[in-house]
């Protein structure tokens, strides 16, 4: 509904620092996720502003963002549930642990998971990791002990990641999808 949409824009918007003139852009990424993957735009309003400002100030873009969602929602993950995954996830990169530390470290050249991020995006920062040891779940588990943030990066990584990265590639390109959204529901 439109005020959802609403709602979710604002909360976006806000929280990365636009104006108003983002909100198309906004509005057709996040109609771009709701069709790469299995959500609503009521359920990402009601869920975004619960990690967007977090994603802002760790240097995570609307596109990573977004991409994400869609990419765990496709595989069966409710919005909410994505959302506090997402949220783990980086929370994590921001205070890492010893070995995350040394991780980000040794495969991006800093210990701090939020320079990781601004340089890097997220995709690339968690799959990184991931390809840093292996892709084993032992050794990921231990970089992100935290299941809530651990669920969210087996979801885009190891053979995930492709899926990921071209649901990412989508959310850059997502140009006119509101409006085709708009023109498919006056069409039925």
């Amino acid at each position: 509904d439109v005020g959802s949409t609403v709602s979710a824009l604002s909360a976006v918007i806000n929280s990365y620092g636009m104006d108003a003139a983002d909100a198309a852009k906004v509005s057709d990424m996040f109609f771009e996720t709701v069709r790469l993957g299995v959500t609503t735009m009521s359920e990402l309003s009601q869920n975004i502003g619960q990690v967007s400002p977090l994603a802002s100030q760790a240097g995570v873009s609307i596109e990573q963002l977004l991409a994400a969602y869609a990419s765990l929602t496709k595989q069966g993950v409710n919005t909410a549930i994505a959302t506090t995954q997402i949220r783990g996830a980086i929370t994590a990169l921001i205070k890492p642990n010893t070995d995350l530390a040394a991780a980000l470290k040794e495969t991006f050249g800093t210990e701090s998971g939020t320079a990781a991020l601004k340089a890097h995006g997220l995709q690339v920062v968690l799959n990184g990791l991931a390809e840093a040891v292996g892709n084993d779940t032992d050794k990921i588990a231990k970089l992100f002990p935290e299941v809530r943030g651990l669920n969210g990066v087996m979801g885009l990584t190891g053979p995930k990641a492709e899926a990921a990265a071209k649901d990412l590639e989508s959310l850059k390109k997502a140009l006119g999808a509101a409006g085709t959204a708009f023109k498919t529901m006056a069409e039925t």
